[in-house]
């Protein structure tokens, strides 16, 4: 069975099957950036929501997972910044009513809390670091930024982080 998108594009039985197993696959990844980014729980499912619009609409276009997975991460950031340059713009604060649920590994609120009020690339850098498992340069190609930046803002996360835990 064949169905027909938006832009004409028709997906077939094997796209949409792919389709379904990469939302299985890279949700809970993309809504963990999402409401780390836009603080706000409502704000990151309609973040993943357009994400997958988009990876439908986008489908063949990728070499590889890994292409995918990065093409999806940086989709999401791209999207969590309008909203925030949306609030912004309206003044509007964010609602914090975001769960704490990075995983086993970490369940100290306190320390997500200080993550999540780092600056946006200090942020996005720990977050893709330590609990994505991307390296520094990896980062740098997914967020379009250069290998040294990442890599500064990863130190100067880790000194504020610890800063903080001292206080």
């Amino acid at each position: 069975m064949k169905a027909k998108r938006k832009d004409g594009v028709i997906l077939t039985d094997c796209n949409r099957t792919a389709l379904e197993k990469d939302i299985e696959a890279y949700s809970d990844t993309i809504l963990r950036i999402a409401v780390q980014n836009t603080k706000n729980y409502h704000d990151a499912e309609d973040v993943v929501q357009e994400v997958f619009i988009r990876l439908m609409n986008n489908y063949d276009g990728f070499e590889s997972g890994e292409h995918k997975k990065a093409w999806l991460i940086r989709v999401t950031i791209n999207l969590c910044r309008d909203i925030n340059r949306s609030r912004r713009f309206k003044g509007l604060e964010p609602l914090e009513d975001y769960p704490c649920f990075y995983g086993d590994e970490l369940k100290n609120c306190e320390i997500i809390e200080m993550i999540r009020n780092l600056p946006e690339n200090r942020r996005n850098a720990v977050y893709l670091f330590y609990f994505e498992g991307y390296s520094i340069n990896e980062i740098a190609e997914i967020t379009g930024r250069n290998a040294k930046s990442v890599g500064s803002d990863l130190h100067r996360a880790r000194k504020q982080l610890k800063l903080e835990m001292e206080d």
